[in-house]
């Protein structure tokens, strides 16, 4: 567990950004504080501050006091920036976090071609081979008459407590302020093969790239923003998880 400043993995800018090792280092004060100061300490914590460290893009471990958050670190570190970003692994978060409970039958293109329900565009099925997602949407494949989109990659989900398809969570009202409204996708690596006795769908599951700010549609978030911007003041800029590397494979066969 712990931050990290690394060399950023998803974009050539900023050059810098903060990573989180475990999904459990995503909490309410860090984000808070990442937006109020661009760091994910809380700033009002400062027995936590005194015995936190961070490590460097150089490898270099620093340990962090009240004096040090002005200090050279984030002069040569920190670009000023509208935007905070923190960067995670997928995997971390399909296997600690709201995406532990994923699987390929949740999307339903996968339900579609386990059940055979998908076929070409003149409604013969699909020859044995294994296909992409992508050449399946170059096919032109049919679901039910209709041809599938892009969008049927992706499936929307939701932490929250009143949500009708509810994720895995530890920490529910926490990771509903957090978090609220997530989604998946199947990626590249994903395979629909067919053979001439079974259906299996080889499966890469990772997480979409989500944010934290004060716009949010998250009605715990405006509560809680309210609240805590009456007592310290309103956090000033959005926190944008990015996720990068590989995602939970998973095979499933009918």
């Amino acid at each position: 567990m712990g931050w990290s400043l690394i060399y950023n993995k998803v974009a050539k800018t900023p050059k810098y950004v903060w990573h989180a090792d475990s999904f459990a280092d995503i909490t309410g004060l860090s984000v808070e504080s990442l937006a109020k100061y661009g760091w994910p300490f809380y700033m009002g914590n400062s027995h936590a501050i005194k015995h936190a460290s961070i490590r460097l893009p150089n490898g270099d471990t620093y340990p962090l006091n009240r004096g040090h958050m002005a200090g050279r670190i984030e002069e040569r570190y920190i670009p000023p920036s509208t935007n905070m970003i923190v960067q995670m692994k997928n995997w971390e978060v399909m296997k600690n976090g709201y995406g532990k409970n994923i699987t390929p039958e949740n999307f339903a293109i996968v339900q579609h071609f386990l059940n055979k329900k998908i076929t070409l565009g003149n409604g013969k099925p699909l020859p044995v081979g294994a296909y992409t997602f992508a050449r399946l949407l170059k096919m032109g494949v049919l679901v039910n008459g209709r041809k599938i989109n892009a969008r049927q990659r992706f499936l929307a989900a939701s932490v929250y407590p009143w949500a009708k398809f509810k994720l895995h969570s530890a920490k529910r009202i926490e990771d509903s302020y957090v978090h609220g409204s997530v989604g998946f996708a199947l990626m590249k690596k994903t395979r629909f093969k067919v053979s001439s006795q079974v259906m299996e769908v080889n499966a890469e599951i990772g997480v979409m790239d989500d944010n934290w700010d004060l716009n949010t549609r998250n009605r715990a978030a405006h509560i809680a923003n309210a609240i805590d911007a009456a007592f310290h003041g309103a956090p000033v800029n959005p926190v944008i998880f990015q996720f990068y590397g590989p995602g939970k494979r998973m095979v499933v066969r009918k």
